[in-house]
């Protein structure tokens, strides 16, 4: 995990990871090959502490296209979390095309 911490207005945003080639090439494997399974193994060493870090934050989740949640089946993220105990909350929606 290589957090990094952004101010956006009056929000401050965590990512967990940069979406770089070593991890973007492993959540295209986990997101196209459609194994929910796989979402165990992003933040199994962080299992533990995140949740606890996380206790008093809202998290949000990057967006995914409509078309590619309803082609896997579920959000890549969104699952991450959930395997964590996690809640999330869905403010953004991608209208990426």
């Amino acid at each position: 995990m290589n957090p990094r911490i952004l101010k956006v207005d009056r929000y401050r945003v965590v990512s967990l990871y940069r979406y770089e080639s070593q991890i973007r090439h492993l959540l295209l494997r986990y997101k196209e090959g459609k194994d929910q399974y796989l979402s165990r193994v992003f933040l199994a060493e962080e299992s533990f502490i995140l949740p606890l870090l996380l206790r008093n934050w809202v998290v949000v989740c990057a967006p995914s296209r409509q078309e590619s949640m309803v082609s896997r089946g579920f959000h890549h993220l969104e699952k991450m979390m959930d395997n964590l105990k996690i809640p999330v909350v869905s403010v953004f929606e991608n209208i990426a095309k």
